[in-house]
């Protein structure tokens, strides 16, 4: 059996040897497979939580993200960020949260120094100081 993770995290393992303009239509393409959280039906998937396969689901949706965000920032690509970002929320239970923390910093810096996507890298930078609070109340993650 192969599943939409599969299928999901292939094309992130595909796209490592790409150009990153070839790499975004691959993954660009993969990640219209994300529609919503995996293994969320009432019954049948305790097996998912059992043996992890949701917890890798989510890893995967958030690698993909991760990427797919890195390669639209150095595109300049805003739209393409928000896509990805809305699509993210989708498939994951937060998404803002599993989106890897160095990518954000690195990601930043080359977003607002385009005036056309500042609006959107502020209001996406507060929703992650957000999720973070709320997910760490002591405090003690540093950024």
């Amino acid at each position: 059996v192969v599943t939409d993770i599969d299928l999901l995290d292939h094309a992130y393992r595909l796209a490592d040897d790409l150009p990153s303009s070839d790499a975004t239509v691959v993954l660009d393409q993969a990640f219209e497979l994300v529609r919503g959280k995996p293994y969320t039906a009432r019954s049948g998937y305790t097996w998912a939580y059992d043996e992890h396969a949701a917890a890798r689901a989510e890893q995967v949706v958030g690698d993909v993200a991760a990427r797919l965000i890195e390669l639209h920032g150095q595109a300049g690509n805003a739209a393409g960020i928000q896509r990805v970002v809305h699509r993210a929320r989708l498939g994951l239970d937060s998404a803002i949260a599993e989106l890897p923390h160095r990518l954000v910093e690195r990601t930043w810096a080359s977003l607002f120094a385009d005036p056309a996507l500042a609006e959107s890298a502020a209001g996406y930078q507060r929703e992650l100081a957000r999720a973070i609070e709320s997910d760490d109340p002591s405090g003690d993650f540093n950024w």
